[in-house]
C-alpha cells in the first residue's frame, strides 16, 4: 500500500519513494523481462489452470491495451454532468518474436491441431526437410510455419495468458487472454538486419486472472 499523505508530507525532501517500503529500495526484487512468461493455452487445456499453457518461445515485445468509451452528459437546468461509461471494454495484444527454429508466431500462439485446414504455403519443414524428401513429403512436415491468414482456422479464437514473477520467484500475478482472434501478421525485413521479427496483433475478447503460486522448491 502507498503511504498515507501525511507520512508523504512529513518526509517530503527525505524519502526515497512514496510506497510503504521500509530500507534500500535497490535491495528488493523486481519484476523484469526474464520472470515473465507470454503462453498459449494447449489442446484442451483450462484457462484457469497454470499447468495448461506453454510457453510461445523468443517473444521480443508484448502489449496489452485495454480501453472503453466515456460519454460525458449534460442537463438542462444544472451546471453538473454525468459521465456514462460505455459497456464495452476493448482489448489490443501485440506480440512480436524472433524468427527461429521451431514453430513461427502464428502456430506458437495457437496451441491445437489445425483438423485439416490450410494454414501452411511455404512447403519447407525448417530444419528436418532431409535431401531426398519429394515436394509432397515436404508439404506434409511443413508443420513449424503457420502463414495463411486468410485459412478458415483463424476465425476460431486462442486463449493467451502473460504469468508475472519477482526475482525471488514469488508470484506477483498472472491472466489470461480470452479467445484472442488474429487480426494482423507482419513481417519486416531490412538489408542490414541479422535477425528477423515477426509481429502479431490480436483482440481479444476478456481478460482474466489466473490464480499462481511462488515457484520456490
Amino acid at each position: 500500500m502507498p503511504k498515507s499523505f501525511t507520512d508523504w508530507q512529513n518526509k517530503i525532501l527525505t524519502q526515497d519513494n512514496a510506497e510503504r517500503i521500509d530500507g534500500d529500495v535497490g535491495s528488493f526484487d523486481f519484476a523484469t523481462a526474464e520472470t515473465i512468461l507470454v503462453a498459449a493455452l494447449g489442446p484442451g487445456g483450462v484457462y484457469s489452470d497454470p499447468a495448461s499453457y506453454g510457453a510461445i518461445g523468443m517473444a521480443q515485445g508484448v502489449s496489452v491495451a485495454q480501453s472503453r468509451q466515456v460519454q460525458q452528459a449534460w442537463e438542462i437546468g444544472s451546471a453538473g454532468t454525468v459521465i456514462i461509461p460505455s459497456r464495452k471494454v476493448s482489448i489490443q495484444l501485440n506480440i512480436s518474436k524472433l524468427m527461429v527454429e521451431g514453430n513461427n508466431l502464428i502456430k506458437a500462439t495457437h496451441g491445437r491441431s489445425t483438423n485439416g485446414y490450410d494454414v501452411n504455403t511455404i512447403g519447407y519443414h525448417w530444419d528436418k526437410r532431409a535431401e531426398n524428401d519429394t515436394e509432397n513429403q515436404a508439404q506434409e512436415r511443413s508443420g513449424d510455419f503457420y502463414i495463411n491468414l486468410a485459412s478458415n482456422f483463424f476465425m476460431h479464437p486462442t486463449t493467451l495468458a502473460i504469468f508475472m514473477y519477482d526475482m525471488d520467484a514469488n508470484a506477483l500475478g498472472a491472466f489470461a487472454l480470452i479467445n484472442c482472434y488474429l487480426q494482423s501478421h507482419q513481417y519486416q525485413f531490412s538489408a542490414q538486419q541479422t535477425i528477423l521479427v515477426e509481429n502479431c496483433s490480436f483482440k481479444p475478447t476478456a481478460i482474466k486472472g489466473i490464480s499462481v503460486y511462488a515457484a520456490k522448491a
